[in-house]
């Protein structure tokens, strides 16, 4: 899934994903961080990354979660998006 606020793009893949998952995104030029959240479907916060603009992807190992659908949600001062992530065993 990928997806796009005004300058602002996340994408994670493999989507599905079982074992890790690799977030990768762009900051607009004016920002230098962004924060990212992952929740189960109950709202509980799984993961929280801060999300520098040097960078521009990580891996996340998802081993642990359950299999089920999750969801991340990528913001900073003047965007913000999200996207959904499902878990397969």
């Amino acid at each position: 899934m990928n997806e796009n606020g005004g300058g602002l793009t996340v994408s994670a893949r493999p989507n599905p994903a079982s074992n890790t998952v690799t977030f990768s995104y762009v900051l607009p030029d004016s920002m230098e961080k962004a924060v990212l959240k992952l929740y189960n479907t109950s709202g509980r916060l799984i993961y929280k990354r801060i999300l520098h603009n040097d960078e521009y992807e990580f891996t996340y190992n998802c081993s642990h979660l359950n299999r089920g659908v999750y969801y991340y949600f990528v913001s900073t001062h003047d965007d913000k998006v999200s996207g959904k992530l499902v878990i397969v065993r």
